[in-house]
């Protein structure tokens, strides 16, 4: 953050002569000047005595005695000739004022600053104080080699975007510390502990998502993520369908994951997720079959999803135990209609019953009637 320092009754004359271009000022007094550490500023506005009329706003960044160390020309004006008796005074500025929210209770804040910082070429570029000071700092020009983007070591918190140009790495670091490669086009909040230069997220891993392979598809890491038909051509690109590639069945809603490499036409996708389509009860309804099953008929399951099959028969025989009637699923007996007896004899010679199963997609059904049986009630859900 820009850390500006505030002193009060900093009115003094100026001893030397500064011309523009100069970023040293010599003062008559140094009365109640504090002192700055690094990162700090000090606002300072210099006067003509003459007319009163020209203003020039320098930040201080260090003070040695009388001697000032500035950065000429801040907040909009421009570099003047200074002569000796100049007035020079510290007080706000427009810049260091910020805002409020109208609101007594609520505490005075400061405005974020924001840098727009050219660092194109090949060497190392240091942050100046004034430059350091900035919340916002966006890194631009076309580097043409690996560079380093050096802050002081000092406690502070950034937010650095590389806005550069040029296949090579920017690095934001203190002198001697370790710090962050930020990848261009990126935006990172960065802190420095007075050491190193640390990525204030870096619990979180960090995720880039360029471009890999066209516009159809975007990777992380060896991961890559399209769109398209998992079973053929992947969006029209031959050149994916690594191990743990994913696509996504624009047409069906359902997440695809390669689980044997090859061609885009002879990888292997295997589905990892269920669209609202496959699950059982969305969008189907009971209706009943009866006048369209008969009993000893297969049928299939040749929907997307599973269906439930609800048979109500009856059995009718002599006093001789009846068989009941069976319900299959893919060949397999999941069910079956059973006989009630009162004594020795069938219930009013009739045995009625109700067997219920779930049919997968793709798999068969049938119901077989038992002794003299019939379908009293055939329904589904599909």
């Amino acid at each position: 953050m820009t850390n500006f320092v505030f002193a009060n009754n900093v009115q003094t004359k100026l001893a030397a002569a500064a011309a523009t271009g100069v970023t040293t000022l010599t003062l008559s007094s140094s009365a109640n000047l504090p002192t700055l550490s690094v990162g700090e500023i000090m606002p300072l506005t210099l006067n003509d005595a003459a007319t009163g009329q020209i203003y020039e706003i320098v930040y201080v960044t260090a003070i040695s005695g009388v001697t000032l160390t500035v950065e000429r020309g801040q907040e909009g004006t421009s570099q003047q000739n200074w002569a000796i008796g100049d007035n020079a005074f510290s007080t706000g500025t427009a810049a260091t004022t910020g805002t409020s929210s109208g609101n007594p209770s609520t505490p005075f804040q400061l405005l974020p600053n924001i840098l727009n910082q050219s660092v194109a070429g090949g060497v190392d570029v240091t942050l100046s104080n004034i430059s350091y000071a900035n919340e916002i700092i966006n890194l631009t020009g076309a580097i043409t080699a690996n560079i380093n983007v050096i802050v002081p070591a000092v406690a502070g918190l950034w937010t650095f975007k590389n806005g550069t140009t040029g296949a090579f790495t920017l690095t934001v670091k203190t002198t001697s510390g370790t710090g962050v490669v930020l990848t261009q086009g990126y935006t990172a909040i960065l802190y420095c502990d007075g050491t190193n230069v640390i990525n204030a997220y870096n619990f979180v891993p960090m995720i880039n998502l360029p471009v890999s392979d066209s516009a159809s598809g975007f990777g992380i890491a060896a991961m890559k993520l399209y769109a398209g038909n998992p079973n053929g051509n992947v969006a029209g690109n031959a050149n994916v369908n690594g191990a743990s590639d994913l696509v996504w069945d624009t047409t069906n809603s359902i997440l695809y994951i390669c689980t044997t490499t090859g061609t885009a036409s002879t990888a292997v996708w295997t589905q990892a997720s269920v669209s609202l389509s496959q699950i059982l009860g969305i969008s189907q309804t009971w209706s009943d079959q009866t006048a369209n099953r008969s009993s000893g008929v297969i049928y299939t399951n040749s929907g997307t999803k599973p269906i439930i099959v609800s048979v109500n028969a009856y059995t009718m025989s002599t006093p001789a135990p009846p068989t009941p009637g069976y319900l299959y699923v893919n060949g397999l007996i999941v069910g079956y209609s059973v006989a009630t007896y009162e004594g020795s004899q069938i219930d009013q010679f009739n045995s009625r019953g109700q067997v219920t199963a779930l049919v997968p997609p793709g798999q068969t059904y049938e119901f077989v009637n038992g002794t003299n049986g019939a379908i009293i009630s055939w329904l589904e859900l599909s």
